[in-house]
């Protein structure tokens, strides 16, 4: 009986990605993002290119509508942050949203890769490449995310954000639910140890 109440709660959870239809204007974007950024050597000391990666990223976000003034990088020694503001409607009630991601990678040494680390290559479906799958992949879901949200007009978490964010990448919504979840836990920790 139990296996059958975990196949149950699969199957609902699965239901809607299932049946969910990729954007392809978003899709296109987040690999050719994907791609761009891999390119980008964003390893941790001398000629760290984390900061013209965000560069990149800022100019994908302000051509997809945000303002450049809601994109921010900071410098942080040999690397940079980045914070992006998705302005809401500005009603107080409703509680921000947290996306969490970065834009370092781990070493690549060439000697122990069989291509180019810093190359993406497609191959049999799968894109190669340092970051290919962190966090470089979530980072440009995440990003043509926004932008399909912005070109959609979307203005508010209560207006239905997993829908469209499973419209826009069924990958993204799941990325999103898993980050929501986390933040939502880490504020209630916090919300108890200021108590």
């Amino acid at each position: 009986m139990r296996y059958a109440a975990a196949f149950f709660a699969l199957a609902l959870a699965a239901a809607p990605a299932a049946q969910a239809q990729t954007n392809p204007q978003a899709e296109a974007q987040a690999l050719e993002m994907l791609k761009r950024g891999i390119a980008f050597r964003t390893v941790a000391g001398e000629g760290n290119q984390t900061f013209d990666y965000a560069s990149y990223l800022k100019e994908q976000l302000v051509a997809g509508g945000f303002a450049a003034d809601d994109v921010r990088i900071e410098k942080l020694d040999d690397t940079a942050f980045m914070v992006v503001r998705y302005r809401g409607t500005g009603t107080a009630a409703k509680k921000p949203i947290y996306i969490s991601g970065h834009m370092d990678v781990v070493e690549a040494k060439p000697a122990d890769w069989t291509r180019d680390p810093f190359t993406p290559v497609i191959e049999n479906g799968y894109i190669w490449g340092r970051g290919a799958s962190d966090m470089k992949y979530d980072m440009s879901t995440m990003i043509a995310t926004l932008i399909q949200l912005k070109r959609e007009g979307f203005t508010g978490l209560y207006k239905g954000l997993v829908p469209n964010l499973l419209r826009v990448l069924p990958q993204a919504a799941v990325t999103f639910l898993v980050y929501e979840t986390v933040m939502r836990i880490l504020a209630t920790q916090v919300a108890k140890q200021d108590a």
